[in-house]
């Protein structure tokens, strides 16, 4: 990489930080381009060399945040699989600061940008076939249905952080919402009827 691709990368991250630092004070709507720019320290039109609208760095910012798996986990107990899955996901959309978070949710209501819902549905359906794969599962688990149902239930949970104003705490509520989800997978387990 040369010095000058290094300079545009390292300011479009200051630009990406700074977004975020200024939205999470003043609120999506009331932060403005000038706002970022200002806090990144660079020219108003430098903005407009990285990204077209302030959406758009929104989907940067929670683009950055995927789960990351190592293969270990793929063998461990789908307990185990769904309690990392949930606790990770929660701290990092709680990361980004509940405005973030909630702008993502309005401009995905159309979504245009990155897939963050389809990339998190893979994700549950990959540890969902390791559990199959390791005899964990049965083979005729419903795989797509049970996708859904975590999709939706931990979504909701991040819903209802944004709606409360952060008065609902996802991290008190992990355990009872893995219990949920075990709930609902029991009937697949081997061994169970």
């Amino acid at each position: 990489m040369t010095m000058r691709q290094e300079l545009a990368l390292k300011t479009r991250e200051n630009l990406i930080e700074a977004a975020k630092k200024v939205i999470s004070k003043k609120g999506f709507r009331e932060t403005s381009i000038q706002d970022i720019t200002e806090e990144a320290g660079v020219a108003k039109g430098t903005f407009y060399t990285y990204f077209k609208t302030k959406e758009e760095i929104i989907g940067e910012l929670v683009s950055k945040k995927h789960i990351k798996y190592e293969d270990e986990l793929l063998n461990k107990p789908l307990k185990d699989k769904i309690e990392y899955f949930n606790k990770e996901l929660m701290k990092q959309i709680q990361s980004c600061g509940v405005e973030i978070c909630r702008q993502w949710i309005v401009n995905n209501l159309k979504p245009v940008e990155l897939d963050k819902i389809g990339y998190d549905s893979e994700c549950i359906r990959m540890l969902l076939k390791s559990s199959i794969e390791n005899g964990e599962l049965k083979k005729d688990t419903p795989i797509e249905e049970l996708v859904g149902f975590i999709i939706n239930t931990i979504y909701g949970m991040m819903l209802n952080w944004c709606m409360t104003d952060k008065k609902y705490d996802p991290q008190e509520h992990l355990k009872t919402t893995t219990e949920f989800i075990l709930i609902a997978i029991k009937p697949y387990m081997k061994g169970e009827k």
